[in-house]
């Protein structure tokens, strides 16, 4: 189980670990690297979803490039656990992506019809420090 500390330090190594690599071409690159990366949460998912369930409906919505995904299981009640899931995504450059940039930076949610049952409420991670698995 990760510490909410122990994930917050290794957000922010990873931040500057996955800006070295994404951005690294030249310095032009990198000021529009950062404009076009951001790391999205979906706060609460029933723990029998998988990460390649996640990976392949974000991409049926076409926003862009996942380049990172990372789960942190939450077992606070035993009976009803949950996984939190973290997307570092490169945004694609047109109208429908850009309104929804501008839906998630404003501090609201996405909602994603899942199975046609399980809604999925989308936010832009608050601080915007991207994580990765490694």
């Amino acid at each position: 189980m990760i510490t909410r500390n122990s994930f917050l330090d290794r957000c922010a190594s990873s931040n500057r670990h996955a800006a070295s690599h994404a951005c690294a071409a030249s310095h032009a690159a990198s000021h529009a690297c950062a404009a076009s990366h951001a790391c999205i949460c979906i706060p609460r998912l029933d723990i029998s979803i998988k990460q390649n369930t996640v990976i392949n409906v974000v991409k049926r919505l076409n926003w862009g490039r996942i380049i990172g995904l990372s789960t942190v299981i939450n077992n606070k009640n035993p009976t009803t656990p949950f996984i939190s899931v973290f997307i570092d995504i490169i945004w694609n450059n047109n109208d429908s992506v850009n309104n929804i940039r501008n839906v998630l930076k404003d501090g609201h949610s996405v909602k994603v019809v899942h199975n046609n049952f399980n809604v999925w409420k989308i936010y832009q991670k608050k601080n915007n420090i991207h994580i990765h698995n490694n």
